[in-house]
């Protein structure tokens, strides 16, 4: 499978950080990106060219809610060709649906900002158990 790679990076505004992200980049070949915990509301390109650089891409992105949460993922187009994207359980989950090019497998890759509180926690799961059984291709579940 293409190779996907997923950080909770704790919050994306420092330079440093999104050097560290571009640094990763560059030392693996990374066909899909996830971060987590962007901490983020808004995102535009140009954030996505500090993190990704000039190569090819496309992105979504679901902004956090204050200073708590946030999801981004971004995946090069020859490598990713994506269908579809939805966002699940008020922004804590990024559902992304593709196809890896190389292998021609349709999957979905699951983004998930799991929550603290226990009771949230359930209801997150509860439904992510429900949702799976409702997908026919393969799914990837990456927190």
């Amino acid at each position: 499978m293409g190779s996907i790679v997923v950080w909770n990076v704790c919050g994306l505004g420092g330079r440093d950080k999104k050097r560290c992200v571009r640094n990763l980049g560059r030392k693996f070949s990374i066909d899909v990106l996830g971060l987590l915990e962007t901490k983020m509301e808004n995102i535009t390109d140009s954030i996505i060219s500090s993190v990704w650089g000039r190569h090819a891409r496309d992105w979504y992105a679901v902004p956090s809610l204050g200073l708590s949460g946030g999801i981004l993922c971004i995946w090069n187009p020859a490598l990713f060709c994506v269908s579809r994207c939805s966002i699940a359980i008020n922004g804590r989950i990024l559902h992304v649906e593709g196809t890896f090019t190389r292998y021609n497998l349709n999957c979905m890759v699951s983004f998930i900002y799991a929550p603290i509180d226990g009771i949230l926690k359930k209801e997150l799961w509860d439904y992510l158990i429900n949702f799976k059984d409702s997908v026919s291709t393969p799914m990837v579940s990456c927190r």
